[in-house]
């Protein structure tokens, strides 16, 4: 392909390096969450508009605006450091306290 692969390609806001990470990330066995994360911005980066996003994804306008964000800011590549936590473990643990 002239000019590179589609990974080398720049996009809006992702380096090389994080859209290489979140494509590899990709590859992997990943929560619906995760994946969900890293297809908003790979999708941000490529052009998509929130609401075009919102549409593809079926996910709410808060959470595709959460992580273009994200994407915008230079933070993709810590797509993982919030984990998702379940209510009910959350709950317990409050109950506990």
């Amino acid at each position: 392909m002239p000019g590179g692969t589609a990974v080398d390609k720049q996009g809006l806001y992702l380096t090389s390096f994080q859209r290489k990470l979140l494509l590899k990330s990709l590859e992997t066995d990943l929560r619906p969450e995760y994946r969900r994360r890293i297809e908003i911005m790979l999708l941000a980066d490529a052009g998509q508009s929130q609401t075009q996003i919102c549409e593809a994804l079926l996910c709410s306008q808060e959470t595709a605006r959460h992580w273009m964000t994200i994407a915008q800011t230079g933070q993709a590549h810590h797509w993982s450091d919030r984990p998702m936590v379940s209510l009910k473990v959350m709950n317990e643990q409050h109950l506990t306290r």
